[in-house]
């Protein structure tokens, strides 16, 4: 993630701003955990979305991490397509390894151009230790200050270039660094990928929480600013489902969205109804939802969210798609 890459900081610095997006309009290789690359063409923002979405009133606005991205699954088969293909038009802003400040960030960069009714926070359960680095991001920290910005909305071929620029500096690296002898004796990334490198130790960070109820409350004022209602959509993994994660703040962070009276909807709860909720999972794994885990998520937004008000629709009559 180019936010947190430290050689790059003092580029970043000299640019004046931080991208919160990808190169627009590109075709973009995220991830493979199917046995298939995932591969999309971004839009003119940078993100996951087809162009057209742009063109006609944004009824949803979703913001969260590579889950939201729509990770690991085919163009087309992540959440917001999934969302448009059934009569609601969604602009997806996700983006792999941000975390909640970078969530009010984007939220504060592309909200007030895009007004849309409803906005959604992916929520998974590494989002807290993501915040724990972003607070430390000089630039990122601003964002607290409700009148902050970078005016990124307006400045895409400045983000174009810094990362097109950014990305033959890391190819560069790469090209001469083609072996780490290290990971490729002990087959670190293999080990990693089945789940055989070790478990984090993690320690309840307390001091996050309490950040992360701040940051939470300014995501909710700049809901209240586009007067777009806000919801918290909660995302388990599958050892989350087993209670076997090593991270256990469901219910203190459940606990923070309550207070601040935000509507939840619980994808946690409706995958324990199963009876087999790692089919919802790539190979049965705890990694990402493969495309029929996205598609439940997605009904359950349109159930929850979306079809109590059928004026969101963009057409009364569409047929919903399988």
């Amino acid at each position: 993630n180019i936010l947190f890459d430290y050689t790059n900081r003092a580029k970043a610095r000299a640019y004046d701003f931080t991208p919160l997006s990808g190169v627009a309009n590109s075709t973009t290789v995220f991830c493979n955990e199917s046995g298939k690359y995932s591969v999309y063409k971004s839009d003119r923002y940078g993100f996951n979305n087809d162009n057209k979405a742009y063109d006609n009133n944004v009824q949803i606005l979703m913001l969260g991490d590579s889950f939201a991205q729509g990770a690991c699954v085919q163009e087309g088969e992540d959440i917001a397509s999934r969302l448009r293909d059934w009569g609601y038009n969604t602009i997806n802003t996700g983006m792999a390894g941000i975390g909640p400040l970078i969530e009010l960030a984007i939220l504060r960069e592309y909200g007030p151009h895009l007004h849309p009714k409803k906005i959604l926070i992916l929520y998974y359960g590494n989002d807290i230790y993501n915040l724990g680095v972003e607070i430390n991001h000089p630039l990122l920290i601003k964002y607290l200050d409700p009148d902050f910005s970078q005016n990124l909305f307006h400045r895409q071929p400045e983000i174009n270039g810094f990362l097109t620029n950014f990305i033959k500096t890391r190819e560069s690296f790469f090209s001469r660094n083609l072996v780490n002898y290290k990971n490729y004796l002990t087959l670190f990334n293999l080990r990693q990928f089945l789940g055989f490198s070790g478990t984090v130790a993690y320690n309840k960070p307390q001091l996050n929480l309490s950040s992360y109820k701040e940051v939470l409350e300014k995501i909710l004022l700049e809901s209240e600013r586009l007067e777009a209602q806000l919801f918290f959509v909660y995302l388990p993994g599958l050892k989350d489902l087993a209670g076997e994660s090593p991270v256990k703040l469901r219910e203190e962070v459940l606990s923070i969205v309550k207070g601040l009276q935000i509507p939840i909807v619980d994808f946690f709860k409706e995958l324990k109804k199963d009876k087999d909720p790692a089919k919802y999972f790539s190979f049965r794994m705890d990694k990402h939802y493969n495309a029929q885990g996205y598609k439940k998520l997605a009904r359950l937004i349109e159930g929850q969210v979306l079809q109590i008000n059928h004026q969101l629709r963009v057409g009364a009559d569409l047929p919903q798609k399988n």
